[in-house]
């Protein structure tokens, strides 16, 4: 079982914007926020958003909305998923079969390392 201030710091330290255009969706930069074709059901105008600075995404579409982890657990596993974020953003996870604090490995490199290094991942 994950503490609710190991998830609050997994949710602040991570740009939920690279994890989504990792996984193949197209965004661009529309003001605060980021818009592109949802994952999640077909369409032909963009109606998926993606508000980094709020940590969450909102299709109008379909409905479809959450944060990082309601994204990435479209496909996989709770436990996977907090394993990817925690990579992605440079940390490892402590505390053996349970999910534990976080420790910094390294700091965060530039956006576009970053970027290459989760799309490795996903």
């Amino acid at each position: 079982m994950c503490s609710a201030p190991f998830m609050d710091q997994l949710r602040i330290r991570t740009r939920l914007s690279d994890f989504v255009s990792c996984s193949g969706v197209k965004l661009l930069r529309r003001r605060r926020e980021s818009v592109g074709l949802c994952p999640v059901h077909h369409e032909r105008t963009p109606s998926f958003t993606v508000a980094d600075g709020k940590r969450f995404f909102h299709c109008f579409g379909c409905g479809a909305h959450g944060d990082v982890f309601a994204f990435l657990m479209r496909n996989i596993d709770f436990r996977t998923a907090v394993a990817k974020i925690a990579g992605g953003i440079g940390a490892e996870i402590d505390g053996g079969s349970r999910v534990g604090a976080v420790s910094n490995k390294n700091q965060l490199g530039d956006r576009e390392a970053r970027s290459r290094e989760l799309a490795w991942r996903l």
